[in-house]
């Protein structure tokens, strides 16, 4: 809509302000005392923060979704990665330990028809292996959020939150 579409008025109301249109080239000319008044309390900035946080949980998804192509995932198969290797660490020192001192390397060299030592050589490879691999999807995950912590516009967050998860191998 635009002035010319207006009923033919000089003066139009709007939130309870009058506002001339006698000069539809300038700026309508406020009746009333409130137009004068400050709105510094108005602001038009538009909060990040919702959209920061769904930023955010983007990039931790894909984070542990790019994890999850190397590890298995969840706090229980973490506590085992951890025993695997203690125990793995066990056979390295003595390739002759009992087995059922370290039943889940047992459990691998078995399924796998393994000795002790060579299922344990590969545990111990494989916790190598995300002791490399696991710094760098945490580092791009933390460099992200700390892009959209920084980011001042919609778009700005948006463009922080695309991380190039590929690891070269």
């Amino acid at each position: 809509m635009t002035l010319s579409d207006l009923p033919n008025s000089r003066s139009v109301v709007v939130d309870g302000n009058t506002l001339d249109l006698a000069d539809a080239s300038s700026k309508p000319r406020c009746r009333r005392a409130i137009c004068s008044k400050s709105f510094s309390g108005l602001s038009l900035k538009k909060d990040l923060t919702p959209i920061r946080a769904a930023a955010a949980s983007k990039v931790d998804a894909e984070a542990e979704a790019t994890q999850g192509l190397y590890v298995t995932l969840g706090a229980g198969q973490a506590m085992k990665y951890i025993e695997k290797e203690r125990q793995a660490q066990m056979v390295t020192e003595d390739p002759n330990v009992n087995p059922a001192l370290v039943p889940m390397v047992a459990i691998d060299a078995e399924r796998y028809g393994d000795s002790l030592l060579d299922a344990a050589a590969v545990i111990l490879t494989m916790a190598q292996y995300w002791r490399v691999i696991g710094p760098v999807i945490e580092d791009r995950r933390m460099s992200a959020k700390d892009r959209i912590a920084a980011a001042t516009t919609p778009a700005e967050i948006e463009a922080a939150a695309i991380v190039d998860w590929s690891i070269a191998q």
